[in-house]
């Protein structure tokens, strides 16, 4: 897949930048007509639906709460990745200066290693997120079919419900025992999940991806450091005085960029898990 190719192995959080670009957030200042249809299509398909369920009884209410709290975190998570998207940006170029700067043999080789292990590892967690994302979308509606060819053969009249993955009233759609209704169903299943696959395995491959090319860069620095009691001259230690200032500067913008991902992320989880206590 050529959107998960490494080209350049000296390129910065290269899988992260091309997914947020998939995902409609690119570097430029227009209006990001993607990203907005997909806010719009989740706001009216995922948290709507849900607000319009009937609950019988306690028990229920509160895993629906527990369900409507993931789903803000996710639609906050999407709306997160739009206002740190600058931040972000700003974050991958500051890396990607410090990646160019010429370094010694030694060190060279220990870049370009340790770079593409980061975007091979992020290749591989975005074929993950993948392979979960087409087995949650088919295996329901495999099932379901199996329910309907049930029905079919069934003399009784006692129609089995369809698999649905998750609890919503979908506009008043007979999503249970209507195979039309099911099938609408199902393929908003099929766009709700990839919107929110995509969004979570954008945030999580630019996320891990910035803090290990971070290290890396402090790496590289205390690399630098090391080669200075072979000879220490005054270039060589300017040069590793400013190495070192770029890479506090990329800490402070990884705090930046990270602050409010972290804060959605912790706030999120401690809801749902106070709600599941019930």
């Amino acid at each position: 897949m050529k959107l998960l190719e490494l080209d350049n192995p000296r390129e910065a959080i290269a899988i992260g930048c091309r997914l947020l670009q998939l995902f409609g957030l690119g570097r430029d200042e227009r209006f990001k007509l993607v990203y907005w249809l997909q806010c719009v299509i989740y706001l009216a398909f995922s948290i709507v639906p849900r607000l319009l369920v009937e609950i019988d009884d306690t028990v229920a209410l509160m895993r629906l709460i527990a369900e409507l709290v993931f789903v803000v975190y996710l639609c906050l998570q999407i709306m997160a990745l739009y206002c740190r998207r600058r931040q972000l940006y700003r974050l991958m170029d500051m890396l990607q200066q410090c990646i160019d700067i010429p370094y010694s043999e030694q060190i060279e080789s220990f870049l370009i290693r340790s770079n593409v292990k980061i975007n091979q590892s992020s290749a591989a967690y975005a074929r993950f997120f993948m392979c979960v994302y087409v087995l949650y979308c088919t295996m329901s509606p495999l099932a379901s079919g199996f329910v309907y060819i049930r029905n079919q053969r069934n003399a009784t009249g006692m129609q089995e419900e369809f698999i649905i993955t998750t609890e919503m009233n979908l506009y008043d759609l007979d999503i249970r025992y209507n195979p039309l209704h099911y099938s609408i169903y199902a393929g908003l299943i099929f766009v709700l999940s990839g919107i929110s696959s995509l969004s979570l395995c954008t945030k999580d491959v630019i996320d891990i991806a910035a803090i290990k090319t971070v290290t890396l860069v402090f790496g590289i620095v205390t690399m630098q450091i090391r080669d200075l009691h072979e000879q220490i001259t005054q270039e060589r230690l300017n040069r590793v005085i400013k190495s070192h200032r770029n890479a506090l500067s990329c800490v402070t913008q990884l705090q930046q960029a990270l602050n409010l991902s972290v804060l959605f992320q912790f706030a999120s989880c401690s809801a749902i898990w106070c709600l599941m206590l019930f």
